[in-house]
């Protein structure tokens, strides 16, 4: 199930972005064992965004005195139309291959 491959990738970029925070001087060192990894899924959840294509519109970031900003859109406050990821759990636990693997 595609998601769960998404989720995983955009797990693997936020471990490794933590772990560059956390460790600078010794991160380097893993980082030619990542760069495939992170070019193939940082290309993989592009194309989940765009295969999903959300056309919820979202509103202009409005400041405090009250004046719109036009140009500055941040996403927060807006509804989104979006699927039962449990549901999606659950379909995928009922349905998998085998019991010798979890779902993460």
């Amino acid at each position: 199930v595609s998601v769960f491959h998404q989720i995983h990738c955009l797990n693997m970029i936020r471990r490794s972005l933590s772990a560059s925070v956390a460790n600078p001087t010794e991160f380097h060192y893993l980082i030619p064992q990542l760069y495939r990894h992170w070019d193939h899924c940082f290309d993989y959840v592009r194309q989940a965004l765009m295969c999903a294509a959300d056309v919820t519109l979202e509103n202009l970031e409005t400041r405090a005195d009250g004046k719109t900003l036009l140009a500055s859109v941040d996403g927060w406050g807006t509804t989104h139309m979006c699927r039962d990821y449990q549901g999606v759990v659950e379909w995928a636990a009922a349905h998998r291959a085998t019991d010798d693997g979890g779902i993460d």
